[in-house]
């Protein structure tokens, strides 16, 4: 295979042949026109494709519900102390009728050198009291108070009270006196009488003692020293015979 030389070939076609001359190198560049493209302006319309929005679909969810068990805190209730109302005692019955000497009716009452008088100053409560005299004389128990009992309980217990002042001035010597408490004529209690104390009631009582029948004679009286003279005045309030209350075990 032979190579023809370049020039050779275009010599060829491109010169008449009567102008062929020897070959040679033209210094006339032929430039190679390279088509240009033009850019075609391709009218285009913008369109937007709208890519559909895909709602995801909801998968129905349960809720899971954790059981819950309510948590109760224990609560210790406030206690507001309360101070218990004490039960009132019952009143108890009084077996000496009139022992305060107040009501009208006096008749209940044997006076025996006994005056019952009305002196708010000398009374223990409120106007009336029993007055027992001796004035330098013998007090051999000849001043009484007495009074009828009825329907006394044999085998209960009783308990005995009343008040006693002295008054004035006391004269007794050498002699003592005292205050006697007798059913049936029988003295079941004595009472010494202190005389350093004027005009001011103390109470004096016996407790826990019973009585022999269920109806008899109630008496106080006054007795001083036998065969001695003495000069006293005696006040006495408030007789109260009731029954002891027992005490439940």
């Amino acid at each position: 295979m032979r190579w023809f030389s370049v020039c050779t070939v275009l010599g060829a076609v491109l010169l008449p042949a009567a102008n062929a001359g020897p070959c040679r190198i033209s210094s006339s560049t032929t430039s190679l026109s390279t088509p240009t493209e033009t850019p075609t302006s391709t009218s285009s319309s913008s369109s937007t494709t709208e890519t559909p929005i895909v709602t995801p679909t909801e998968t129905p969810t349960t809720p899971i519900e954790t059981p819950s068990t309510p948590i109760e805190t224990p609560t210790t209730p406030i206690q507001t102390p309360t101070t218990p109302t004490p039960t009132p005692e019952p009143t108890l019955e009084n077996f000496i009728d009139n022992g305060n000497f107040e009501d009208d009716d006096l008749a209940v009452w044997a006076q025996r050198t006994v005056v019952i008088r009305k002196d708010r100053s000398k009374s223990a409560s409120p106007d009336h009291y029993a007055q027992y005299v001796v004035d330098d004389t013998f007090a051999s128990g000849g001043n009484q108070l007495n009074q009828t009992l009825n329907g006394l309980n044999t085998s209960r217990l009783y308990r005995l009270s009343f008040k006693l002042a002295v008054f004035g001035t006391p004269n007794l010597g050498t002699a003592t006196c005292e205050m006697q408490a007798l059913f049936g004529g029988d003295v079941f209690k004595s009472w010494p009488i202190n005389t350093s104390v004027l005009g001011q009631y103390s109470t004096y009582s016996y407790s826990g003692f019973s009585f022999p029948y269920q109806d008899g004679t109630f008496t106080l009286r006054l007795r001083c020293t036998d065969q001695k003279k003495v000069t006293i005045e005696v006040g006495v309030d408030d007789i109260v015979l009731n029954k002891v209350v027992q005490q439940k075990l």
